[in-house]
C-alpha cells in the first residue's frame, strides 16, 4: 500500500522486519518517542526477528506459556480464536520442514502498532496515519480533509496501485502472492503456471489492523475471494484480485 499524506510530524523507523512510518497531526513533541518506544518494548515479547524474544524462546522450549508475559498470552489466545474462526486458514503454528513453528506475526505486527497507538490517543491525538510495511491504520482525517487516501499496490507491479480508498478511523492490510510468507500455506512455491482464477492479492478493510492483517492472510491461504467461513455480518470487507486481473469486493459494513 502506498502512503498518501506527507508533512510535519512524520517519523520512520525499522521494526519487526519492516519499515513503520508515523504521521501524527497536532501531536505533543514526545508523542512519536512514546509510540516507537512501545513498539520496541513489545518486540522483545513478540518479534520473530529477535532471537531473544519470548516468542522465539517459546518455540525453542526455553520458556513455557505459563512463564510468558501477559502480552504474549493475549496474542496467542487471539491467534487461536482466529485459527478456529477461519477453519485453519490462519495458522500461527504452521509445520515447516517437519518442524512446528510459532509465528503469530500476521496478527502480532498489527497488534503491536495498535498498542503503540494508545499512547497517541491518550495524549489527545485524534488524527494519525501509520504505515507498517504496507498495512495501514488511520485515525480521524486532518482538519479540512474528509478522509485519508490510501492506494492498494498492484500485485504484478509493486510500483503501481490498482485502487484508491478513502479511510476514516479504520485499517487496511494486504497479503499477496509476491509476499510468499510461510504463514500463507497454500501459496505454490514452484514455477508452475498460475491459474487465471487464483488469488494474487487480498486486502481486508475494517476497524482493527491486527484482525485485518490476519484475515487477509487467511483469505489468501483459503484461495477463495470470499471463503465459506466468512461471516455475512462481518465488520470487515475484502478487496481481492485474481491472476486474470479481475477485482472483487465485499460490502464493508463498519462505517
Amino acid at each position: 500500500m502506498n502512503m498518501a499524506p506527507a508533512g510535519d510530524g512524520r517519523r520512520i523507523e525499522h521494526h519487526m522486519g519492516t519499515t513503520i512510518s508515523l504521521h501524527a497531526v497536532d501531536a505533543p513533541p514526545d508523542a512519536a518517542d512514546r509510540f516507537f518506544a512501545e513498539i520496541r518494548l513489545l518486540e522483545t515479547y513478540l518479534s520473530r526477528f529477535r532471537d531473544d524474544s519470548e516468542v522465539m524462546r517459546l518455540e525453542r522450549g526455553e520458556l513455557t506459556i505459563d512463564e510468558a508475559s501477559p502480552q504474549v498470552r493475549e496474542v496467542l489466545v487471539r491467534c487461536d480464536l482466529l485459527r478456529s474462526a477461519t477453519r485453519g486458514a490462519f495458522d500461527h503454528r504452521p509445520v515447516i520442514d517437519g518442524h512446528r513453528r510459532l509465528d503469530p506475526n500476521a496478527f502480532a505486527k498489527g497488534w503491536i502498532v495498535e498498542q503503540a497507538l494508545t499512547h497517541l490517543q491518550l495524549a489527545g491525538v485524534r488524527s494519525y496515519f501509520v504505515n507498517a510495511g504496507g498495512d495501514v491504520v488511520v485515525g480521524a482525517p486532518p482538519r479540512g480533509q474528509t478522509a485519508w487516501r490510501v492506494g492498494i499496490t498492484h500485485p504484478d507491479d509493486p510500483t503501481a496501485v490498482f485502487a484508491r480508498l478513502d479511510l476514516d478511523r479504520s485499517a487496511i492490510a494486504t497479503s499477496g502472492r509476491y509476499e510468499r510468507g510461510d504463514h500463507i500455506r497454500r501459496i505454490d512455491r514452484t514455477t508452475a503456471p498460475v491459474d487465471a482464477d487464483e488469488l494474487t492479492s487480498v486486502s481486508v478493510i475494517g476497524p482493527q489492523l491486527a484482525t485485518a492483517d490476519a484475515l487477509a492472510t487467511a483469505v489468501l491461504a483459503s484461495g477463495e475471494p470470499r471463503p465459506s467461513w466468512w461471516h455475512p455480518d462481518s465488520p470487515y470487507g475484502i478487496v481481492s484480485v485474481v491472476a486474470s486481473g479481475r477485482v472483487g469486493f465485499t460490502a464493508v459494513s463498519y462505517t
